[in-house]
């Protein structure tokens, strides 16, 4: 199994290398995989710094702030 670093980059070389051993891979496929994994990634990463800054203002809000907080944390 090839590291997704080499195949990122030297993608020529991982083609040229399936084709000597006759085998079909799809580098540009999984290059693209690799972006929308990454992107994905980064998505998740906001998502969870936004819900530990919502817990932490949730933490030192007052008790009639709360609900809002608590809708606003929901929709996230």
């Amino acid at each position: 199994m090839l590291d997704i670093k080499i195949i990122r980059a030297e993608p020529d070389l991982v083609r040229a290398a399936a084709r000597k051993k006759h085998m079909e891979c799809d580098v540009d496929r999984i290059l693209a995989l690799d972006e929308q994994w990454r992107g994905l990634g980064r998505s998740v990463d906001d998502l969870r710094s936004k819900q530990k800054s919502a817990g932490k203002a949730m933490g030192k809000a007052t008790p009639e702030d709360r609900p809002g907080l608590l809708e606003e944390q929901k929709a996230l």
